[in-house]
């Protein structure tokens, strides 16, 4: 589309957007822009319209994004988990709510990516470790709908390990054969994981294990003012806070890009390292550190000489 003549600076929103929306919310503004578009013949086009544009500009330059720095304590959730006891031995509710958690945190999932999880294509190998298989997750590749396999390692301590409750639970609740049909392709028939307290032959879907899931988040220190946080988003920033490599989390969690993790994944930006005690270090530094220093000094020297 071309811009160059549209009467006003495309880094600014033109001043009769902004007076025009100041008096309404960003929440009003975005839900009315929806409504808009939702009657609109021809959305596509209407997204390219200038006035468009510049409406979306101005309804940016007022919002104030929510600080990203929610200090969560999952310390305290894991705690709960330990004073619980032997896995084996715990109830029914108690059992699905930690096999539940514990495999959507470690594992990165959503809910609908654990109410599809097939169990006719799931294993554990003899060193621990779960394979889950997740047939058509809502994630795509190059626009094809996929069979997501997500790798679970064990865990040494037994109350904290999810292979051990997912065996478990699928030796008690879900030892039942139980096939349904895949909530996106009816055709295609998996064996559910996740079943019913009451009827362990009936399946539970993402609402349900939600609940379950929700018995132990709420376990997990957080300020008064920050949201109960998802199982997928926690456990990704957890792990980026405790130094795992992003493109490895990226890889895991399946996202297509860093941006849309650190984006809309991340609720965290803290990190675990002392940034100021690594920046204002005065202790000697490596080698190869001290050896550099030294070239430099050499060189601003024959400098001064010659």
């Amino acid at each position: 589309m071309n811009t160059e003549n549209n009467g006003y600076d495309q880094a600014e929103p033109p001043a009769w957007a902004m007076e025009s929306f100041n008096r309404l919310s960003s929440l009003e503004a975005k839900f009315a822009s929806s409504l808009f578009l939702q009657e609109a013949p021809n959305v596509q086009a209407i997204k390219h319209f200038e006035t468009y544009v510049a409406f979306l500009k101005a309804l940016k330059a007022k919002t104030i994004l929510p600080p990203r720095y929610w200090s969560y304590d999952v310390a305290l959730a894991i705690s709960y988990i330990i004073s619980l006891g032997s896995t084996s031995d715990l109830s029914d509710d108690l059992l699905t709510a930690k096999t539940a958690w514990l495999l959507a945190i470690v594992g990165f999932f959503r809910l609908s990516g654990l109410a599809r999880v097939d169990l006719d294509k799931c294993s554990i190998s003899e060193d621990k470790v779960l394979h889950l298989c997740v047939v058509a997750p809502k994630e795509t590749r190059q626009g094809s709908r996929i069979t997501k396999t997500i790798t679970i390692h064990s865990h040494p301590d037994l109350l904290l390990c999810p292979v051990t409750a997912y065996s478990v639970y699928v030796s008690r609740i879900a030892s039942v054969t139980y096939y349904i049909a895949h909530p996106a392709f009816p055709l295609i028939n998996i064996h559910c994981l996740f079943r019913s307290l009451a009827d362990h032959s009936q399946p539970i879907g993402p609402e349900r294990i939600s609940k379950h899931i929700r018995r132990i988040m709420t376990q997990v220190g957080k300020p008064d003012d920050a949201p109960v946080p998802k199982a997928r988003a926690l456990g990704a920033t957890l792990a980026a806070q405790a130094g795992i490599a992003v493109d490895d989390i990226v890889v895991h969690g399946n996202w297509s890009s860093k941006a849309i993790f650190e984006q809309f994944y991340r609720i965290s930006a803290m990190t675990n390292n002392n940034l100021t005690l690594a920046t204002l270090d005065q202790q000697p530094r490596s080698l190869s550190s001290r050896v550099v220093m030294m070239m430099l000094h050499k060189f601003v020297y024959y400098i001064k000489i010659y």
